[in-house]
């Protein structure tokens, strides 16, 4: 067996971890620049540090950006947590109030004589009052959900098409 074809050659080499993965990422950021953000040896998408890594990236190239007033008001209010479904907190008044006129509440508001079933909705960790009910019958049909459905979510806090049901005002 003569020739090129039927020519190899294998080089085994033995480093430690550390120095292999020190080399794969200078190939990374080296050959490949648009994939350094998380392509990086033994560190997974998951891990704090690339995490870490990712925010500086993007905290680098926004660095000198100006932004328009909006925007800035939008991430001030994502940073303090008080943005929900893209709303700020003196919009939630206006949401709750598009809600109730949905056709569904406005038959339910007719119903408002009596204080037996409290109905929240429950949206991204926070509770909104919005229908009180005389009775769970009156509820199930406003609302088309079995009244057995009802009695086993009744005060539970378990919700239920976004919906908390309780016997009493929380």
């Amino acid at each position: 067996l003569t020739g090129w074809e039927n020519f190899s050659v294998t080089i085994v080499e033995f480093r430690p971890i550390e120095i292999l993965a020190e080399r794969e990422n200078w190939y990374l950021k080296r050959f490949q620049p648009l994939l350094n953000i998380l392509k990086e040896s033994y560190v997974t998408p998951d891990s704090k540090a690339c995490k870490a890594e990712v925010r500086k990236n993007i905290s680098q190239s926004l660095t000198g950006k100006v932004l328009y007033e909006l925007t800035r008001a939008k991430m001030s209010a994502s940073r303090s947590g008080l943005i929900i479904l893209g709303l700020v907190p003196h919009c939630l008044k206006q949401l709750l109030m598009l809600l109730l006129l949905h056709k569904q509440f406005l038959f339910i508001m007719q119903i408002l004589e009596f204080l037996f079933l409290f109905l929240f909705l429950f949206l991204f960790l926070f509770l909104f009052q919005v229908l009180l009910f005389s009775s769970q019958h009156k509820a199930s049909s406003a609302l088309s959900i079995s009244r057995v459905t009802i009695r086993k979510k009744l005060n539970t806090g378990i919700p239920h098409n976004n919906y908390l049901f309780y016997s009493n005002s929380l």
